[in-house]
Protein backbone atom coordinates (compact mmCIF):
# COMPACT_ATOMS: atom_id res chain seq x y z
CA UNK A 1 0.00 0.00 0.00
CA UNK A 2 1.06 3.54 -0.61
CA UNK A 3 -0.32 6.75 0.17
CA UNK A 4 0.42 10.22 -1.08
CA UNK A 5 0.32 13.10 1.08
CA UNK A 6 -0.39 16.31 -0.05
CA UNK A 7 1.78 19.39 1.84
CA UNK A 8 0.06 23.08 1.26
CA UNK A 9 2.34 26.26 1.17
CA UNK A 10 1.22 27.89 4.59
CA UNK A 11 0.39 30.73 2.33
CA UNK A 12 -1.85 29.47 -0.03
CA UNK A 13 -5.21 30.99 0.79
CA UNK A 14 -8.51 29.30 -0.78
CA UNK A 15 -11.68 31.21 -1.28
CA UNK A 16 -14.55 30.28 0.21
CA UNK A 17 -17.19 30.05 -2.53
CA UNK A 18 -20.41 28.35 -2.67
CA UNK A 19 -22.93 28.32 -5.56
CA UNK A 20 -25.07 30.05 -3.35
CA UNK A 21 -24.04 33.18 -0.39
CA UNK A 22 -24.68 31.93 3.33
CA UNK A 23 -28.44 32.98 4.42
CA UNK A 24 -26.78 34.71 7.45
CA UNK A 25 -23.63 34.57 9.72
CA UNK A 26 -22.79 35.72 13.16
CA UNK A 27 -18.90 36.24 14.92
CA UNK A 28 -17.61 36.17 18.00
CA UNK A 29 -14.67 36.70 19.39
CA UNK A 30 -13.50 36.36 22.90
CA UNK A 31 -10.57 36.90 25.63
CA UNK A 32 -9.43 35.01 28.63
CA UNK A 33 -8.52 36.39 31.91
CA UNK A 34 -7.49 35.47 35.68
CA UNK A 35 -9.27 36.80 38.05
CA UNK A 36 -7.56 36.87 41.67
CA UNK A 37 -9.89 37.89 44.61
CA UNK A 38 -8.13 40.41 46.66
CA UNK A 39 -9.04 41.02 50.93
CA UNK A 40 -10.40 44.73 51.38
CA UNK A 41 -10.88 45.12 47.50
CA UNK A 42 -14.69 45.64 45.89
CA UNK A 43 -13.06 44.06 42.61
CA UNK A 44 -10.93 41.14 41.94
CA UNK A 45 -7.71 41.54 40.27
CA UNK A 46 -7.71 40.80 36.57
CA UNK A 47 -4.70 39.31 34.99
CA UNK A 48 -4.99 38.88 30.53
CA UNK A 49 -3.83 35.56 29.63
CA UNK A 50 -3.39 36.56 26.03
CA UNK A 51 -5.77 34.40 24.81
CA UNK A 52 -8.08 35.35 22.42
CA UNK A 53 -11.03 33.79 19.77
CA UNK A 54 -12.39 34.72 16.71
CA UNK A 55 -14.77 32.81 15.58
CA UNK A 56 -17.24 33.28 12.26
CA UNK A 57 -20.36 30.96 12.05
CA UNK A 58 -21.87 30.59 8.39
CA UNK A 59 -25.67 28.81 8.06
CA UNK A 60 -28.07 29.02 4.66
CA UNK A 61 -28.94 25.96 2.05
CA UNK A 62 -27.12 24.44 -0.55
CA UNK A 63 -28.90 24.19 -3.89
CA UNK A 64 -30.31 20.63 -5.00
CA UNK A 65 -28.09 20.60 -7.97
CA UNK A 66 -25.01 22.13 -6.75
CA UNK A 67 -24.98 20.12 -3.02
CA UNK A 68 -22.88 17.53 -3.69
CA UNK A 69 -20.17 20.08 -5.36
CA UNK A 70 -20.21 22.17 -2.27
CA UNK A 71 -20.59 19.99 0.50
CA UNK A 72 -17.24 18.22 -0.95
CA UNK A 73 -15.40 21.32 -1.70
CA UNK A 74 -16.43 22.43 2.20
CA UNK A 75 -15.19 19.03 3.74
CA UNK A 76 -11.66 18.87 1.33
CA UNK A 77 -11.28 22.68 2.75
CA UNK A 78 -11.77 21.52 6.43
CA UNK A 79 -10.20 17.92 6.23
CA UNK A 80 -6.95 19.58 4.56
CA UNK A 81 -6.56 21.96 7.28
CA UNK A 82 -6.82 24.88 4.40
CA UNK A 83 -6.63 28.14 5.27
CA UNK A 84 -9.95 29.85 3.75
CA UNK A 85 -10.75 33.43 2.84
CA UNK A 86 -14.62 34.57 3.46
CA UNK A 87 -15.25 38.01 1.72
CA UNK A 88 -18.81 39.62 3.69
CA UNK A 89 -19.80 43.00 4.09
CA UNK A 90 -20.48 44.94 6.99
CA UNK A 91 -22.55 47.81 7.98
CA UNK A 92 -21.69 50.79 10.42
CA UNK A 93 -24.57 52.40 12.52
CA UNK A 94 -25.05 54.91 10.02
CA UNK A 95 -25.79 51.98 7.36
CA UNK A 96 -22.78 52.67 5.27
CA UNK A 97 -20.83 49.40 3.59
CA UNK A 98 -17.63 48.26 3.95
CA UNK A 99 -15.79 45.07 2.11
CA UNK A 100 -14.86 42.48 5.02
CA UNK A 101 -12.26 39.77 4.67
CA UNK A 102 -11.95 36.54 7.50
CA UNK A 103 -9.19 34.24 6.84
CA UNK A 104 -9.34 30.96 9.09
CA UNK A 105 -9.75 27.74 9.06
CA UNK A 106 -13.10 25.63 9.28
CA UNK A 107 -14.01 23.73 12.69
CA UNK A 108 -16.62 21.97 11.83
CA UNK A 109 -18.94 21.65 9.19
CA UNK A 110 -23.02 20.31 9.60
CA UNK A 111 -25.94 19.71 7.17
CA UNK A 112 -28.85 18.17 6.97
CA UNK A 113 -29.63 16.35 3.61
CA UNK A 114 -33.76 15.45 4.88
CA UNK A 115 -34.42 18.95 6.57
CA UNK A 116 -35.35 22.30 5.25
CA UNK A 117 -37.36 23.40 2.06
CA UNK A 118 -37.78 20.65 -0.45
CA UNK A 119 -34.36 20.53 -2.57
CA UNK A 120 -32.24 22.32 -0.41
CA UNK A 121 -29.60 21.10 2.04
CA UNK A 122 -29.17 23.01 5.50
CA UNK A 123 -25.90 24.09 6.47
CA UNK A 124 -23.51 25.57 9.18
CA UNK A 125 -19.97 26.19 9.06
CA UNK A 126 -17.65 26.90 11.87
CA UNK A 127 -14.49 28.61 11.16
CA UNK A 128 -11.75 30.08 13.54
CA UNK A 129 -9.38 33.11 12.44
CA UNK A 130 -6.24 32.43 11.70
CA UNK A 131 -3.81 35.27 13.79
CA UNK A 132 -2.75 37.82 11.87
CA UNK A 133 -4.74 37.28 8.96
CA UNK A 134 -8.26 38.59 7.65
CA UNK A 135 -9.88 41.32 9.64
Amino acid sequence: ASAVIKVLPATLVIPLVFNIKPAAFSRVRGATMNQTEVLDATYPELTDTGQRSDEMVLSGMFLHSTANSDIAFVEDCMLAGSLVEFLYEDVDYSGNPSGKTFVGRILSFDYEREAGIEGQTPYSITMIREAGLGV
